[in-house]
């Protein structure tokens, strides 16, 4: 395999970082300028509260993106709330805020938008036995209304859990769910595929791992893209913490079949994340923060050619600042959290900071026109605390989320553009 280590691509940016990386940070440029150059800015909603967790999740479309804030982990009292934003005369936007009447303190814990649809997750909770739902919005002349809930009743009687909705990945036309296994009810995952037709959703099909060891956790994660998905399970004879396997489906002539699973072996790796654009897909490989380890973690790419998926390179962290202690072992995670589309890599970075508690957290952008690496932190800083949330990005545009549940500002989503 060849491997991209940052190291090696140092020399194509100019500021160098602890005389390995380079370092890029933006100057600070007043949303709204006509100019829309290079700049950095941050995106918060009026009437953050304490916990809102304002950043959890993170999807951007075009010039419009979608944030969830799912509110504090251990209130029952808490509602989620989804925000939507849009770009305009080179500035972003509050466009609308998401929510329904009868939601848990999760909505919002994932959302996904493709043109004018989003959904946010209201996922199952396995405590209190509550299945999950999928809310679907739709903008008509540039205002939002949801449009329906999926729920377990759209699925059908044939599966056993009764769970429903623990992931969900959008694409224009269809979107994808994973349900993985209860089990107190079930001993199987499921993942749901529905396709939007003029009088609405409708399942289109509902598949299973195949696998004895796979099958509790299938559908843990999803991510889907076109007529492919990327599918999450963690298997019963893994260490606990540890990935398991990854399941590539495709789709032809109208019917979903398993193709793959992923080249993925390593027992005390730990899947952190993973993203599919196309025929790319990025798996994070971070050291799992229980296991300290030598080996520096690495975020692996692999491409489809032929039908056939293979693996294409590797990128890797070797700088201490960025995820190693002064002896060489793993701290915090490079990789943690990763985005892909046609012109970016995005990958989240996160390392200790002496003495404080919390992590702080940087971007690592790559762009595959020109192969060249960018270290992303807001000016004048060498990382944010707590700027270790999900990633997105389109075009020339990266979101990331800063979640911090007990601070007072509620959260925040950092906008680094035109780099």
């Amino acid at each position: 395999m060849r491997r991209r280590s940052l190291l090696g691509l140092a020399g194509a940016i100019a500021v160098p970082l602890s005389g390995c990386l380079e370092s890029r940070n933006f100057e600070q440029t007043s949303p709204g300028n006509d100019d829309a150059g290079d700049y950095h800015t941050i995106l918060a909603p009026d009437k953050l509260k304490e916990g809102d967790r304002f950043g959890a999740s993170v999807a951007v479309s075009n010039n419009t993106a979608i944030v969830g804030a799912p509110g504090p982990e251990y209130e029952d009292t808490s509602r989620g709330a989804a925000y939507v934003f849009a770009r305009s005369d080179g500035a972003w936007r509050q466009q609308e805020t998401l929510t329904v009447d009868e939601v848990r303190r999760s909505f919002g814990a994932t959302v996904d938008i493709a043109g004018d649809t989003a959904v946010v997750l209201d996922p199952a909770d396995t405590i209190d036995k509550a299945p999950g739902a999928v809310h679907v919005f739709d903008r008509t002349d540039g205002s939002w209304r949801h449009q329906t809930a999926l729920t377990r009743e759209d699925v059908g009687d044939e599966i056993q859990t009764e769970q429903f909705a623990a992931s969900v990945s959008l694409t224009e036309g269809r979107l994808a769910v994973g349900t993985p296994c209860d089990k107190e009810v079930a001993d199987e995952g499921y993942v749901h595929v529905f396709e939007h037709s003029d009088d609405g959703w409708h399942l289109d099909a509902t598949f299973v791992s195949g696998d004895e060891d796979a099958k509790s956790f299938f559908g843990n994660e999803v991510e889907l893209s076109g007529d492919t998905i990327l599918v999450e399970a963690l298997g019963k004879t893994r260490p606990a913490g540890s990935m398991g396997y990854l399941y590539v489906f495709e789709r032809a002539d109208d019917v979903w079949k398993r193709q793959t699973i992923l080249d993925w072996t390593p027992p005390e790796r730990a899947l952190a994340s993973f993203r599919l654009w196309n025929d790319t897909a990025l798996v994070g490989d971070p050291v799992h923060t229980r296991v300290r380890s030598a080996d520096p973690p690495t975020v692996d790419l692999y491409e489809r050619t032929g039908g056939s998926w293979d693996p294409e390179g590797e990128f890797e962290s070797t700088v201490p600042e960025i995820g190693l202690d002064q002896d060489g072992k793993m701290r915090h995670r490079f990789g943690s959290q990763l985005a892909l589309s046609d012109d970016l890599i995005a990958i989240v970075g996160t390392w200790a900071e002496s003495g404080v508690s919390g992590r702080l957290g940087a971007v690592f952008a790559y762009s595959r026109t020109d192969e060249t690496w960018a270290v992303l932190t807001p000016p004048g800083k060498s990382g944010v605390k707590g700027l270790a949330g999900p990633v997105a990005c389109r075009g020339e545009t990266i979101f990331v989320g800063e979640q911090k549940e007990y601070s007072s500002d509620g959260g925040a989503v950092h906008v680094f553009e035109g780099w």
